[in-house]
């Protein structure tokens, strides 16, 4: 037995290097007792002493040892003596000796053992690692045996020479492992076995196998790893802590970090790359074309780009490129000069000229309504004043408009003095055939007032009477005016007429 004693001392040594004395309170009730019977719970240490004795049955402050408490239940009236409390530091069998009666022995089948003691050496294992946990203290000739016990219930899992479990641990959970060196030929009775308490290691044997053995271990906490995924949705490209580009969706790499207790954290990639979108703005324009990028082009562009950041339906970038064709506000056509006819005239076509070949003649009313295409247009015969419009279309362009007044008057129904005519062309060519613009009537002496004027295209007044006899000869300032249509206005006022009268229309001098 002194040997033993020995090699637990070195054990300690070797694993602890410093034992330290722990401070317990072990507790112990029982429910069996008389309760008109006085009820004492005894505390003895591992040699059969008494070390302490209550009525409520927890000790405080317990070094480190293995314990029974007992349970005592007496009648007061014929009591054993000595009590346990006269014992203090005396063996458990002589509670009751000096009385008659079954005091002690009683006492002795009923208790309970307990251990107050502290890890030796503290151990923290990732899982997956070897969890070995030997000692070098072990006596030459004894056999080592090393134990591996649930911290929670006590209960023996595995044994084993080696001192490795690594099989027999799991993440999550704490254990002791007690290392038992003893003489094969006197060995502690019963040995540890798997599912037993360890209390009961020994129990069977008089001698110290069970409380030495009980005070000398390590503790041993098993961390579990971590794993997780890190979620990731980028556009195009992605780096990840790996220090990998990747380009395309990926749910199978993995990286290793350390968690916060040490051990191993697996880190599974969940990516999801969404592809940025590209497009062509397709447009024509006349002229110029403002765009979505705020700039105003005044010429074809297909080179333009413009991000929508997050403008695509995955959440990514947008760009759109313009394609942009300019086509140059052909002018204005040139038209007739306004009109006035008498409601049984014969009416001209209107009429009006391209500045390009290609160019589409468009006629309009004055609310710009579609009538029709073409250099030529029929006009209303209803009498007031209609407004034309018409304009010139290149390559999908369409010009300003120009604008011609047809009016059309009441004729009167019997003429006084001859008829009133204004002739639409003239032509200036000395062959005194129509070689001037003027008014006809059969007797000038009629006109009791008059002012006529001619213009030019562009409103200029070319011919300006108001002198029934006077007439145009085509020419301006001295000078022959080319081939063109004019514009005249006639404010007349004849004398058989209530009131004065206003007659325009169109003139072709034809040379």
């Amino acid at each position: 037995m002194k040997n033993f004693t020995k090699y637990l001392v070195v054990l300690i040594l070797c694993i602890a290097g410093l034992r330290l004395q722990a401070q317990c309170t072990l507790s112990a009730t029982s429910s069996g007792y008389n309760a008109a019977y006085a009820q004492v719970y005894v505390l003895v240490d591992q040699n059969g002493n008494i070390v302490d004795q209550n009525t409520t049955g927890t000790f405080n402050s317990v070094v480190n040892g293995v314990y029974q408490i007992h349970a005592l239940n007496y009648d007061p009236s014929n009591a054993p003596s000595p009590l346990p409390s006269a014992l203090i530091g005396a063996p458990l069998t002589d509670v009751g000796s000096v009385s008659n009666g079954c005091y002690n022995a009683d006492l002795l089948t009923d208790f309970v053992t307990q251990v107050c003691s502290s890890c030796q050496q503290v151990y923290e294992f990732c899982d997956g690692q070897n969890v070995v946990i030997t000692s070098s203290g072990s006596s030459a000739g004894y056999t080592q045996l090393y134990v591996l016990v649930d911290a929670v219930t006590d209960l023996i899992l595995a044994t084993n020479a080696t001192g490795d479990f690594t099989s027999f641990v799991s993440p999550g959970n704490s254990y002791q492992v007690y290392a038992l060196n003893y003489n094969p030929s006197d060995p502690p009775s019963p040995l540890p076995a798997v599912g037993q308490s360890v209390l009961t290691t020994g129990s069977n044997n008089s001698g110290c196998y069970n409380t030495d053995f009980l005070t000398d271990y390590a503790c041993v906490s098993i961390l579990a790893n971590s794993t997780g995924t890190d979620v990731i949705t980028a556009c195009d490209s992605y780096t990840w802590i790996d220090g990998n580009n990747y380009t395309s969706s990926n749910n199978t790499a993995t990286w290793t970090l350390t968690n916060a207790v040490g051990c191993d954290s697996v880190v599974t990639l969940d990516l999801t790359i969404n592809n940025s979108s590209v497009g062509t703005e397709i447009a024509e324009a006349c002229d110029s074309y403002t765009w979505i990028d705020g700039n105003t082009y005044t010429a074809s562009n297909n080179s333009a780009m413009y991000t929508f950041a997050g403008g695509s339906v995955s959440g990514c970038d947008s760009t759109v490129i313009l394609d942009l064709t300019i086509t140059t506000t052909p002018p204005a056509p040139e038209a007739g000069m306004d009109s006035t006819y008498c409601s049984t005239d014969n009416l001209e076509d209107l009429f009006a000229f391209n500045s390009d070949p290609s160019g589409i003649m468009t006629w309009y009313d004055m609310d710009d309504n579609f009538l029709g295409t073409g250099s030529s247009y029929p006009p209303s015969s209803n009498l007031g004043s209609t407004h034309y419009h018409v304009t010139e279309t290149v390559n999908g362009c369409e010009g300003p408009i120009s604008m011609v007044i047809i009016t059309i008057e009441a004729c009167p129904e019997e003429p006084i003095c001859g008829e009133l005519f204004v002739p639409n062309a003239f032509t200036p060519n000395s062959d005194t055939n129509n070689d001037s613009f003027g008014i006809s009537v059969l007797d000038y002496n009629c006109v009791e007032d008059m002012n006529l004027k001619v213009f030019d295209r562009w409103g200029k007044v070319v011919f300006s009477s108001t002198d029934p006899y006077e007439r145009w000869d085509g020419t301006f300032k001295d000078e022959e005016l080319d081939q063109a249509v004019f514009h005249y206005v006639l404010d007349i006022k004849l004398f058989f007429e209530n009131k004065p009268r206003q007659v325009k229309g169109n003139v072709t001098l034809i040379r």
